[in-house]
């Protein structure tokens, strides 16, 4: 029995939100079928896996009040597994036809618009803005829901600025490495791929984080030094992305202090398991643009643990591309030093805060091994002297401690791989 509808394909829509969005934006529709079939979707179905049917017809006002019943209908095919959505449209809508009496937004609105969301300018005030700028009378104004849309479009569609996954997934499809790629072009690491190359990240969930990084060839190329004469730095911020997702950022110094940037990766969590994806994707993609595995001898982080263990699982441990890795040194960061010392010095005399200050910058701005020494050796015996201070020079001097002095030298003991914490280190980072 042949079909009554004459369906035609409109949208092939990847993702459940885009496919909300796309609803949402269409005239109000009524469900007339919805069942679930055999999934067609897909272009291989092994699991035999379903997917909902549905067909909507016409509820919109105009159509609903003309002599002529409206014939559009509109049928989505939305695979269960992947939530993938094939639209199909029957017939002219007739509210399509309809002229549209609402006030439009001009040229001239269209690019104050784009200025103001730039300033990052909510929809309701960019609306405000607008009647002052623009003089207009009460019944000349947009509405708020056309300059929301126009407001969210262009943020999507220009800015890149969306936290919605299947946006995401669509930026990175269109920035992945190829041979062609300028070095000085950026692209998108870190993700799996499905059967058809398309990048597949997570919801953000624990159960499924997200991690996308970002660099350039021309990055990871200038990062190819011996690893005696650089310092790996990595540390996560909030600060760089609108919707304050933590961002880890990864880079090297040089013995000029000269921070060099290696990549980003914009992730859902800092847990041991996105440090460590964010260090293997990093190292995988530099060993395919510089043609050798990354080896480091020196890295600076903080006092976080997920950190320590991710730098840990990948910088420190052999792997068949590197069998004979460098001994690692983590390192802390002269700030994070300080602001763990605070906490453990906060319920002491003003005398003794400032005895442990003093000799934990002196040793900061050693100029060698030899200065370094002598001021620990001091230090040492001036915090046994003061009874409140005996606990704290035992936790500064237990096995692990490592130091950068201010000149760049590195002394006292060397950090094993093998310790999942670092007491204390410091650096001039």
């Amino acid at each position: 029995m042949s079909s009554p509808y004459n369906w035609r394909l409109t949208d092939n829509l990847r993702g459940e939100s885009r496919t909300n969005r796309k609803l949402v934006a269409l005239p109000p529709m009524g469900v007339i079928v919805s069942q679930l079939k055999h999934c067609t979707v897909c272009r291989s179905n092994l699991d035999q896996h379903h997917m909902l049917y549905r067909i909507y017809c016409c509820k919109s006002e105009p159509c609903l009040s003309a002599l002529v019943p409206c014939k559009f209908k509109l049928k989505t095919l939305t695979c269960e597994r992947t939530k993938q959505s094939h639209l199909y449209q029957h017939d002219q809508h007739f509210a399509a036809s309809a002229p549209d009496q609402r006030p439009q937004l001009s040229l001239a609105m269209k690019a104050a618009i784009r200025e103001l969301v730039e300033k990052d300018v909510k929809p309701a005030r960019i609306r405000n803005e607008l009647v002052d700028s623009f003089t207009l009378s009460t019944g000349a104004v947009p509405a708020l829901k056309q300059i929301q849309n126009f407001v969210y479009n262009y943020r999507r569609s220009t800015m890149k600025n969306t936290d919605i996954v299947e946006d995401m997934e669509e930026i990175a499809a269109e920035s992945q490495l190829s041979n062609d790629l300028p070095d000085t072009t950026l692209f998108t690491i870190g993700y799996p791929l499905d059967e058809d190359g398309a990048p597949e990240l997570g919801d953000g969930s624990d159960d499924d984080p997200l991690v996308i990084g970002i660099t350039t060839q021309f990055l990871l190329k200038a990062a190819a030094w011996d690893p005696d004469v650089f310092v790996v730095h990595m540390d996560a911020t909030f600060k760089l992305v609108t919707y304050a997702y933590p961002v880890i950022v990864c880079g090297i110094s040089d013995a000029a202090r000269q921070f060099h940037l290696m990549a980003f990766f914009i992730t859902s969590q800092r847990t041991a398991v996105q440090y460590s994806h964010a260090l293997r994707s990093l190292m995988d993609i530099y060993k395919v643009v510089v043609g050798r595995p990354f080896l480091v001898r020196y890295c600076v982080g903080d006092a976080e643990d997920a950190q320590i263990n991710g730098v840990e699982q990948n910088l420190a441990a052999p792997c068949a591309s590197a069998p004979s890795k460098p001994e690692l040194h983590y390192l802390m960061c002269f700030f994070h030093v300080v602001e763990n010392m605070k906490k453990r010095v906060s319920s002491l005399s003003n005398n003794s805060k400032y005895l442990v200050y003093r000799q934990i910058y002196e040793m900061h701005y050693a100029r060698d091994a030899t200065e370094f020494a002598t001021i620990q050796e001091r230090a040492d015996a001036l915090w046994r002297a003061v009874p409140e201070l005996r606990r704290l020079q035992t936790t500064f001097n237990r096995p692990g401690l490592q130091v950068v002095s201010a000149s760049g030298g590195v002394y006292g003991r060397r950090l094993s791989s093998q310790k999942r914490t670092t007491p204390w280190s410091s650096s001039t980072k």
